[in-house]
């Protein structure tokens, strides 16, 4: 059970959370100019999370358990409208996710039904930002923007609280594609 729990923790972090900033140059060069860049509708072609870590401390001891995952079996869209701004995903996608712990390696496929949780959004010097429901603000960096492909990404920092004394936080890098 306690595993169940952990990993639940670990999927449900890996789409949602805070990410940092990308440089300067890459960010001006792939930025995103104008909503209009990126209303409609768009297929998820890829999900990866790459050097994923989650670190749980309870009473002062610590666990480490380092993680990966890739997307596969994708039948997942994406709609960005406007007028109110809202991004809401239908469908649903496999993570073939692999975490090792304590020198044991464990790869599940976990089916996953959303990557936005029908967020609103913004558009903002070229960087999409989504909002949840208690106003979180989740920065996505444009890796790659063309008419037909958008690449986003953000870097995973997340702590949470999973019982009294106890906390884990992940990190890691969340990379997805979408493409029209």
């Amino acid at each position: 059970m306690k595993k169940l729990s952990l990993f639940l923790f670990l999927s449900a972090t890996i789409l949602f959370t805070s990410c940092e900033k990308d440089s300067d140059e890459n960010q001006l060069k792939n930025s995103l100019t104008s909503e209009s860049d990126i209303i409609g509708e768009w297929d998820l072609t890829a999900y990866k999370v790459e050097d994923g870590e989650t670190v749980t401390k309870v009473n002062g001891a610590s666990v480490t358990q380092k993680y990966s995952s890739i997307g596969k079996d994708f039948d997942m869209q994406i709609e960005f409208s406007n007028d109110p701004n809202t991004a809401t995903s239908n469908g649903s996608f496999i993570s073939e996710t692999s975490i090792s712990i304590l020198g044991q390696t464990q790869v599940t496929e976990i089916p996953l039904y959303t990557v936005f949780n029908s967020s609103t959004w913004e558009l903002r010097d070229g960087v999409i930002f989504f909002i949840d429901e208690n106003n979180k603000e989740t920065k996505m960096t444009t890796i790659e923007s063309t008419e037909n492909k958008l690449v986003l990404s953000y870097d995973i920092n997340e702590t949470i609280e999973v019982q009294e004394g106890a906390t884990s936080t992940t990190t890691g890098k969340l990379t997805i594609t979408m493409e029209r």
